[in-house]
Protein backbone atom coordinates (compact mmCIF):
# COMPACT_ATOMS: atom_id res chain seq x y z
CA UNK A 1 0.00 0.00 0.00
CA UNK A 2 1.55 3.23 -1.08
CA UNK A 3 1.21 6.20 1.81
CA UNK A 4 1.67 9.84 1.09
CA UNK A 5 4.85 12.14 2.99
CA UNK A 6 2.32 12.76 5.74
CA UNK A 7 0.92 9.30 6.01
CA UNK A 8 4.70 7.85 6.34
CA UNK A 9 5.47 10.59 8.75
CA UNK A 10 2.56 9.67 11.33
CA UNK A 11 3.19 5.78 10.86
CA UNK A 12 6.86 6.72 11.96
CA UNK A 13 5.67 8.66 15.14
CA UNK A 14 3.45 5.95 16.01
CA UNK A 15 5.39 4.74 19.48
CA UNK A 16 6.78 5.84 22.34
CA UNK A 17 10.84 4.40 21.82
CA UNK A 18 12.16 4.93 18.51
CA UNK A 19 15.53 3.32 16.98
CA UNK A 20 18.21 5.51 14.78
CA UNK A 21 16.36 4.41 11.88
CA UNK A 22 12.92 5.76 13.16
CA UNK A 23 14.59 9.01 14.00
CA UNK A 24 16.12 9.06 10.92
CA UNK A 25 13.32 8.93 9.12
CA UNK A 26 10.97 11.71 11.00
CA UNK A 27 14.07 13.92 10.13
CA UNK A 28 14.17 12.69 6.31
CA UNK A 29 10.31 13.45 6.50
CA UNK A 30 10.26 16.96 8.17
CA UNK A 31 12.91 18.12 5.71
CA UNK A 32 10.21 17.17 2.70
CA UNK A 33 7.62 19.92 1.81
CA UNK A 34 4.64 18.82 4.03
CA UNK A 35 0.78 19.77 3.98
CA UNK A 36 0.81 20.87 7.77
CA UNK A 37 -2.60 21.19 7.52
CA UNK A 38 -3.74 17.42 6.55
CA UNK A 39 -1.02 16.09 8.54
CA UNK A 40 -2.53 18.10 11.88
CA UNK A 41 -5.99 17.12 10.86
CA UNK A 42 -4.82 13.50 10.17
CA UNK A 43 -2.54 13.26 13.25
CA UNK A 44 -5.99 14.15 15.42
CA UNK A 45 -7.66 11.96 13.98
CA UNK A 46 -5.56 8.82 14.35
CA UNK A 47 -4.92 9.80 18.02
CA UNK A 48 -1.13 10.41 17.07
CA UNK A 49 -0.77 14.20 17.04
CA UNK A 50 0.67 14.47 20.28
CA UNK A 51 3.03 11.93 19.80
CA UNK A 52 3.86 13.54 16.49
CA UNK A 53 4.47 16.88 18.20
CA UNK A 54 6.34 14.77 20.79
CA UNK A 55 8.75 13.21 18.27
CA UNK A 56 9.35 16.25 15.89
CA UNK A 57 10.46 18.73 18.72
CA UNK A 58 12.89 15.72 20.21
CA UNK A 59 14.67 14.29 17.40
CA UNK A 60 14.42 17.38 15.32
CA UNK A 61 17.86 19.51 15.73
CA UNK A 62 15.93 22.06 13.43
CA UNK A 63 13.27 23.50 15.57
CA UNK A 64 14.31 27.10 14.88
CA UNK A 65 12.87 26.60 11.15
CA UNK A 66 9.88 24.34 12.11
CA UNK A 67 9.09 26.98 14.79
CA UNK A 68 8.63 29.22 12.11
CA UNK A 69 5.77 27.18 10.64
CA UNK A 70 2.06 27.75 11.54
CA UNK A 71 1.06 24.46 11.51
CA UNK A 72 3.72 23.23 14.21
CA UNK A 73 3.28 26.14 16.36
CA UNK A 74 -0.76 24.65 15.87
CA UNK A 75 0.91 21.73 16.58
CA UNK A 76 2.55 22.62 19.88
CA UNK A 77 -1.11 24.26 21.12
CA UNK A 78 -2.48 20.79 20.79
CA UNK A 79 -0.20 18.66 22.76
CA UNK A 80 -0.30 21.34 25.56
CA UNK A 81 -4.21 21.27 25.23
CA UNK A 82 -4.31 17.83 25.32
CA UNK A 83 -1.70 17.09 28.05
CA UNK A 84 -3.85 19.83 30.35
CA UNK A 85 -6.94 17.70 29.37
CA UNK A 86 -5.52 14.49 30.62
CA UNK A 87 -4.41 16.07 33.48
CA UNK A 88 -7.65 16.87 34.49
CA UNK A 89 -9.29 13.83 33.41
CA UNK A 90 -7.06 11.85 35.77
CA UNK A 91 -7.57 14.29 39.03
CA UNK A 92 -11.35 13.47 38.54
CA UNK A 93 -10.95 9.85 37.73
CA UNK A 94 -8.48 9.25 40.57
CA UNK A 95 -11.25 11.26 43.04
CA UNK A 96 -13.94 8.52 41.45
CA UNK A 97 -11.56 6.19 42.79
CA UNK A 98 -11.20 6.98 46.10
CA UNK A 99 -15.03 6.97 46.92
CA UNK A 100 -15.53 3.89 44.87
CA UNK A 101 -13.01 2.26 47.21
CA UNK A 102 -14.02 3.33 50.19
CA UNK A 103 -17.53 2.08 49.95
CA UNK A 104 -16.08 -0.86 48.67
CA UNK A 105 -17.23 -0.93 44.97
CA UNK A 106 -14.26 -2.94 43.14
CA UNK A 107 -13.52 -1.82 40.00
CA UNK A 108 -11.27 -3.18 36.54
CA UNK A 109 -9.31 0.11 34.87
CA UNK A 110 -9.72 -0.71 31.07
CA UNK A 111 -7.89 0.76 28.11
CA UNK A 112 -6.74 4.43 28.31
CA UNK A 113 -6.18 5.30 31.86
CA UNK A 114 -4.32 2.05 32.26
CA UNK A 115 -2.14 2.68 29.41
CA UNK A 116 -1.65 6.04 30.60
CA UNK A 117 -0.42 4.77 33.74
CA UNK A 118 1.34 1.66 33.13
CA UNK A 119 2.43 1.83 29.65
CA UNK A 120 3.43 5.12 28.56
CA UNK A 121 3.79 6.77 31.58
CA UNK A 122 3.84 10.11 30.21
CA UNK A 123 -0.05 11.73 30.41
CA UNK A 124 0.56 13.98 27.37
CA UNK A 125 1.16 11.02 24.69
CA UNK A 126 -2.05 8.71 25.26
CA UNK A 127 -5.35 10.88 24.56
CA UNK A 128 -8.35 10.19 26.58
CA UNK A 129 -11.73 11.24 25.84
CA UNK A 130 -12.95 9.26 28.70
CA UNK A 131 -11.88 7.05 31.67
CA UNK A 132 -13.38 3.36 31.14
CA UNK A 133 -14.15 1.20 34.22
CA UNK A 134 -15.61 -2.45 34.44
CA UNK A 135 -17.83 -3.20 37.40
CA UNK A 136 -20.14 -5.54 38.25
CA UNK A 137 -23.65 -5.12 37.09
CA UNK A 138 -24.86 -5.62 41.31
CA UNK A 139 -22.67 -2.37 41.96
CA UNK A 140 -24.30 -0.66 39.83
CA UNK A 141 -26.84 1.40 42.27
CA UNK A 142 -24.15 2.45 44.61
CA UNK A 143 -22.33 3.51 41.41
CA UNK A 144 -24.82 5.61 40.21
CA UNK A 145 -25.49 7.28 43.64
CA UNK A 146 -21.86 7.99 44.30
CA UNK A 147 -21.60 9.42 40.70
CA UNK A 148 -24.49 11.79 41.12
CA UNK A 149 -22.96 13.13 44.96
CA UNK A 150 -19.67 14.01 43.10
CA UNK A 151 -21.52 16.21 40.58
CA UNK A 152 -21.84 14.10 37.89
CA UNK A 153 -24.84 13.73 35.17
CA UNK A 154 -25.82 10.31 33.08
CA UNK A 155 -24.84 10.81 29.36
CA UNK A 156 -27.44 9.18 26.36
CA UNK A 157 -24.65 6.02 25.30
CA UNK A 158 -25.35 2.26 25.58
CA UNK A 159 -23.09 2.22 28.82
CA UNK A 160 -23.20 3.84 31.92
CA UNK A 161 -21.38 7.00 30.71
CA UNK A 162 -21.39 9.89 33.12
CA UNK A 163 -20.13 14.07 32.56
CA UNK A 164 -18.97 16.26 35.27
CA UNK A 165 -19.29 19.58 32.66
CA UNK A 166 -16.66 22.23 33.20
CA UNK A 167 -13.69 23.46 30.93
CA UNK A 168 -12.68 20.40 30.83
CA UNK A 169 -15.26 18.32 31.46
CA UNK A 170 -14.51 14.69 32.47
CA UNK A 171 -16.33 11.77 31.58
CA UNK A 172 -16.52 8.64 33.10
CA UNK A 173 -17.81 5.37 32.08
CA UNK A 174 -18.29 2.58 33.36
CA UNK A 175 -19.03 -0.98 31.82
CA UNK A 176 -20.94 -4.02 33.19
CA UNK A 177 -19.81 -6.35 30.81
CA UNK A 178 -17.25 -6.09 27.38
CA UNK A 179 -17.76 -8.52 24.49
CA UNK A 180 -14.66 -9.94 24.17
CA UNK A 181 -13.30 -11.78 26.50
CA UNK A 182 -15.99 -12.84 28.46
CA UNK A 183 -16.75 -10.81 31.81
CA UNK A 184 -16.82 -13.74 33.92
CA UNK A 185 -14.05 -14.83 32.60
CA UNK A 186 -12.20 -11.61 33.56
CA UNK A 187 -13.18 -11.27 37.09
CA UNK A 188 -11.84 -14.61 37.93
CA UNK A 189 -8.60 -13.92 35.74
CA UNK A 190 -7.48 -9.93 36.52
CA UNK A 191 -5.06 -8.64 38.92
CA UNK A 192 -4.31 -5.83 41.36
CA UNK A 193 -2.11 -3.09 40.40
CA UNK A 194 -2.40 0.67 42.04
CA UNK A 195 -3.78 4.04 40.36
CA UNK A 196 -1.90 6.34 42.58
CA UNK A 197 -1.97 5.00 46.07
CA UNK A 198 -5.62 3.38 45.28
CA UNK A 199 -5.85 -0.19 44.71
CA UNK A 200 -7.44 -1.35 41.62
CA UNK A 201 -7.97 -4.37 39.56
CA UNK A 202 -6.62 -4.76 35.82
CA UNK A 203 -7.36 -7.39 33.17
CA UNK A 204 -4.34 -10.21 33.48
CA UNK A 205 -2.04 -9.42 30.54
CA UNK A 206 -3.64 -12.03 28.02
CA UNK A 207 -7.22 -10.48 28.23
CA UNK A 208 -5.47 -7.29 28.04
CA UNK A 209 -4.37 -8.34 24.87
CA UNK A 210 -7.62 -9.56 23.45
CA UNK A 211 -9.45 -6.47 24.78
CA UNK A 212 -7.29 -4.01 23.02
CA UNK A 213 -7.67 -6.06 19.64
CA UNK A 214 -11.14 -6.67 19.83
CA UNK A 215 -12.15 -2.83 20.59
CA UNK A 216 -10.32 -1.66 17.23
CA UNK A 217 -11.52 -4.63 15.49
CA UNK A 218 -14.80 -5.76 16.24
CA UNK A 219 -15.80 -3.35 18.70
CA UNK A 220 -15.61 -0.21 16.00
CA UNK A 221 -14.42 -2.03 13.28
CA UNK A 222 -11.59 -0.10 12.35
CA UNK A 223 -8.06 0.26 13.13
CA UNK A 224 -6.81 4.34 14.10
CA UNK A 225 -2.51 4.38 14.46
CA UNK A 226 -3.24 5.26 18.59
CA UNK A 227 -4.70 1.96 18.88
CA UNK A 228 -1.99 0.01 17.16
CA UNK A 229 0.51 2.02 18.51
CA UNK A 230 -1.14 0.88 21.82
CA UNK A 231 -0.42 -2.59 21.27
CA UNK A 232 2.66 -2.17 19.98
CA UNK A 233 3.96 -0.49 23.33
CA UNK A 234 1.75 -3.46 25.62
CA UNK A 235 3.37 -5.92 24.06
CA UNK A 236 7.16 -4.05 24.32
CA UNK A 237 6.64 -3.39 27.77
CA UNK A 238 4.89 -7.02 29.02
CA UNK A 239 6.64 -8.89 26.23
CA UNK A 240 8.09 -11.35 28.84
CA UNK A 241 4.64 -11.52 30.79
CA UNK A 242 2.48 -12.83 28.25
CA UNK A 243 2.27 -16.52 27.88
CA UNK A 244 1.00 -16.62 23.95
CA UNK A 245 0.01 -20.43 24.55
CA UNK A 246 -3.13 -19.04 27.01
CA UNK A 247 -3.38 -16.01 24.89
CA UNK A 248 -4.11 -18.48 21.57
CA UNK A 249 -5.91 -20.58 23.45
CA UNK A 250 -8.78 -17.36 24.77
CA UNK A 251 -8.76 -16.37 21.10
CA UNK A 252 -9.53 -19.70 19.55
CA UNK A 253 -12.40 -20.46 22.46
CA UNK A 254 -13.99 -16.95 21.90
CA UNK A 255 -13.94 -17.84 17.83
CA UNK A 256 -12.14 -14.49 17.25
CA UNK A 257 -9.16 -15.87 15.31
CA UNK A 258 -9.19 -13.86 12.28
CA UNK A 259 -9.88 -10.33 13.35
CA UNK A 260 -6.99 -10.90 16.21
CA UNK A 261 -5.35 -12.40 12.72
CA UNK A 262 -5.64 -9.21 10.95
CA UNK A 263 -5.01 -6.80 13.67
CA UNK A 264 -2.00 -8.01 14.79
CA UNK A 265 -0.44 -8.71 11.46
CA UNK A 266 -1.30 -5.24 10.88
CA UNK A 267 0.10 -4.06 13.57
CA UNK A 268 3.52 -5.78 12.71
CA UNK A 269 3.59 -4.80 9.52
CA UNK A 270 3.09 -0.96 10.19
CA UNK A 271 4.94 -0.78 13.71
CA UNK A 272 7.79 -3.89 13.70
CA UNK A 273 6.33 -4.73 16.85
CA UNK A 274 8.26 -8.43 16.97
CA UNK A 275 5.01 -10.55 17.61
CA UNK A 276 6.04 -13.98 17.51
CA UNK A 277 5.95 -15.28 13.63
CA UNK A 278 4.40 -18.71 15.55
CA UNK A 279 1.96 -16.71 16.94
CA UNK A 280 0.27 -15.23 14.17
CA UNK A 281 0.64 -18.60 11.77
CA UNK A 282 -1.98 -20.46 14.93
CA UNK A 283 -4.19 -17.40 14.17
CA UNK A 284 -4.13 -16.91 10.27
CA UNK A 285 -7.33 -18.60 8.82
CA UNK A 286 -6.46 -21.79 6.30
CA UNK A 287 -9.97 -19.98 4.45
CA UNK A 288 -8.68 -16.64 3.88
CA UNK A 289 -10.91 -16.45 0.91
CA UNK A 290 -13.50 -16.36 3.16
CA UNK A 291 -16.44 -13.86 3.60
CA UNK A 292 -15.56 -13.81 6.90
CA UNK A 293 -11.79 -13.05 6.36
CA UNK A 294 -12.71 -10.44 3.62
CA UNK A 295 -14.69 -8.50 5.73
CA UNK A 296 -12.45 -8.57 8.48
CA UNK A 297 -9.16 -7.93 6.23
CA UNK A 298 -10.98 -5.17 4.81
CA UNK A 299 -12.11 -3.06 7.80
CA UNK A 300 -7.95 -3.28 9.19
CA UNK A 301 -7.50 -0.65 6.97
CA UNK A 302 -10.62 1.07 6.22
CA UNK A 303 -12.02 3.67 8.24
CA UNK A 304 -15.64 3.95 8.81
CA UNK A 305 -18.19 6.91 9.24
CA UNK A 306 -20.98 4.79 10.87
CA UNK A 307 -20.35 1.67 13.66
CA UNK A 308 -20.06 -1.50 11.98
CA UNK A 309 -18.76 -2.92 15.52
CA UNK A 310 -22.41 -4.47 15.77
CA UNK A 311 -22.70 -6.34 12.52
CA UNK A 312 -18.66 -7.70 12.64
CA UNK A 313 -20.20 -9.53 15.99
CA UNK A 314 -22.88 -11.23 14.26
CA UNK A 315 -20.96 -12.61 11.75
CA UNK A 316 -18.83 -14.12 14.64
CA UNK A 317 -21.50 -15.33 16.87
CA UNK A 318 -21.83 -19.26 16.15
CA UNK A 319 -25.23 -20.81 15.13
CA UNK A 320 -28.34 -18.81 13.91
CA UNK A 321 -29.84 -19.05 17.03
CA UNK A 322 -27.20 -16.92 18.60
CA UNK A 323 -27.50 -14.35 16.07
CA UNK A 324 -31.08 -14.48 16.65
CA UNK A 325 -31.13 -13.93 19.93
CA UNK A 326 -28.56 -11.33 19.89
CA UNK A 327 -30.20 -9.19 16.98
CA UNK A 328 -33.31 -9.38 18.87
CA UNK A 329 -31.66 -7.39 22.32
CA UNK A 330 -30.10 -5.31 19.95
CA UNK A 331 -33.05 -3.94 18.72
CA UNK A 332 -35.16 -4.24 21.31
CA UNK A 333 -33.14 -3.89 24.21
CA UNK A 334 -34.80 -3.19 27.80
CA UNK A 335 -36.34 -0.04 28.24
CA UNK A 336 -33.76 1.63 30.94
CA UNK A 337 -31.32 1.35 27.86
CA UNK A 338 -34.45 3.13 25.38
CA UNK A 339 -34.62 6.12 28.16
CA UNK A 340 -30.65 6.67 28.50
CA UNK A 341 -29.60 6.44 25.37
CA UNK A 342 -32.27 8.99 23.81
CA UNK A 343 -32.33 11.01 26.75
CA UNK A 344 -35.79 10.27 27.20
CA UNK A 345 -37.92 11.10 30.48
CA UNK A 346 -40.00 8.00 31.88
CA UNK A 347 -42.87 7.91 30.10
CA UNK A 348 -45.49 5.58 27.95
CA UNK A 349 -43.81 7.66 24.91
CA UNK A 350 -40.52 6.06 25.71
CA UNK A 351 -42.41 3.01 23.84
CA UNK A 352 -42.76 4.56 20.75
CA UNK A 353 -38.97 4.16 20.15
CA UNK A 354 -39.44 0.31 20.06
CA UNK A 355 -40.76 1.76 16.56
CA UNK A 356 -38.43 4.16 15.81
CA UNK A 357 -35.12 2.02 16.85
CA UNK A 358 -35.45 -0.37 14.44
CA UNK A 359 -36.05 2.20 11.36
CA UNK A 360 -32.71 4.23 12.73
CA UNK A 361 -30.97 0.99 13.09
CA UNK A 362 -31.87 -0.13 9.60
CA UNK A 363 -31.28 2.62 7.70
CA UNK A 364 -27.02 2.48 9.92
CA UNK A 365 -27.07 -1.05 9.62
CA UNK A 366 -27.57 -0.71 5.20
CA UNK A 367 -24.81 1.91 5.39
CA UNK A 368 -22.73 -0.31 7.29
CA UNK A 369 -23.20 -3.18 4.63
CA UNK A 370 -22.70 -1.04 2.10
CA UNK A 371 -19.39 0.23 3.46
CA UNK A 372 -17.97 -2.84 4.13
CA UNK A 373 -18.91 -4.41 1.03
CA UNK A 374 -17.79 -1.64 -1.71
Amino acid sequence: MDYSKEEELLIAVSRLHLEDKDKAKIIELCREPLNWGYLIKRGGDEGVDSLLYYHIKNVNSDLNGLNGLNGFRKLSAQYYSNLISNIHLMDEFYNVLKRLNKIGVEVIVLKGVFLAEKVYRNIGLRPMSDADVLVRKEALPEVMKEMSDSGYHITPHGHLGYLKDGEFPAVIDFHRDIWFPETDDVWRRCKMTMIKDIPVKSLDNEDTLIYMATHQSINHGMHKLIWLCDIHEFIRAYRDDIDWKIFIRRVKDYNIEIPLYYTLSHTEKLLGTGIPSDVLEELKSLKSNSFKARVFEKTTTNHYTVDVGHILYLILLKGLKKKVLYLFHYIFPERDFITKRYSLSSGRKNYLYYIVRPVLLSFKGIKAVYQIIF
